[in-house]
């Protein structure tokens, strides 16, 4: 079995290799299933899940997770709350998303194309964003013994505009002020491509803000998602303070990246 760790300076991943003692006393993804771990030893890899390597899934607390092909192996718990298909991984966009317990709904998307293109005497590129979703509700499902759940959705839509060849704003150097990256000394020898790639990287720049403050607002709500509510009242009070401290903080955000 592997298991990982996160290292957390860099927050990259690592995959550990372990000598596994197991009992298992139903397959994978059903109740019952039961798993002991040795001391881990080895080299760091990938991920951050503990991955079986008899069945191939990673086990994220809620369900096992199947990679090669990118479904939930067992039924979503949220049920319906986190999508029609109840087997699927982030809406199949595992590439541009996460998903750290199985639980809060909503991601940082765009729809059809990433990047369009705009004619301009006077903008390089742009980076249009809005809130999508922000909404907690609370419910009271089978097994919670009269308790309440709170499922939030938290999603940033955005695109990327980029000027087009023929636009007269690339034959003069973008502002000083643009600090990230740095604006090339031979930005007028520069060609059509070159131009356009730099200006995407300064685009996701402003891009990778959005995705770190959602990236940790979901390890917040999460924490909350987690718990059970002794009254609809004290859960409703929570969801609406997590809506509002979204909207405090993506605002923040916004007016952060506005002045870069």
């Amino acid at each position: 079995m592997g298991f990982y760790l996160t290292e957390p300076m860099t927050g990259t991943a690592a995959e550990c290799r372990s000598t596994v003692r197991r009992s298992r006393m139903s397959r994978p993804g059903r109740r019952g299933a039961k798993t002991r771990i040795g001391v881990p030893t080895g080299r760091p890899i990938l991920s951050t899940k503990y991955l079986d390597q008899e069945t191939g899934l990673y086990y994220y607390g809620y369900r096992f997770y199947n990679p090669s092909l990118g479904r939930w192996p067992a039924r979503d718990p949220m049920e319906e709350e986190g999508g029609l298909s109840l087997y699927e991984f982030l809406w199949n966009a595992c590439v541009n998303s996460t998903d750290y317990l199985g639980l809060m709904e909503g991601e940082v998307f765009f729809l059809g194309s990433e990047v369009i293109y705009h004619t301009s005497d006077s903008l390089y590129g742009g980076l249009f964003r809005t809130l999508w979703d922000n909404e907690c509700s609370c419910s009271c499902p089978k097994g919670t013994g009269g308790r309440y759940q709170l499922r939030c959705k938290l999603a940033i839509w955005y695109y990327i505009s980029i000027a087009t060849e023929n636009s007269s704003v690339w034959a003069t150097p973008p502002p000083s002020s643009v600090s990230f990256p740095p604006t090339p000394s031979n930005w007028n020898s520069m060609n059509y491509e070159q131009k356009k790639a730099h200006t995407l990287a300064h685009e996701r720049q402003h891009l990778q803000a959005y995705k770190d403050w959602h990236s940790k607002r979901r390890w917040r709500i999460e924490g909350f998602e987690m718990l059970l509510y002794p009254s609809k009242q004290e859960c409703d009070q929570r969801g609406a303070i997590l809506v509002q401290e979204n909207a405090t903080g993506y605002a923040g955000v916004v007016n952060a990246q506005e002045h870069k």
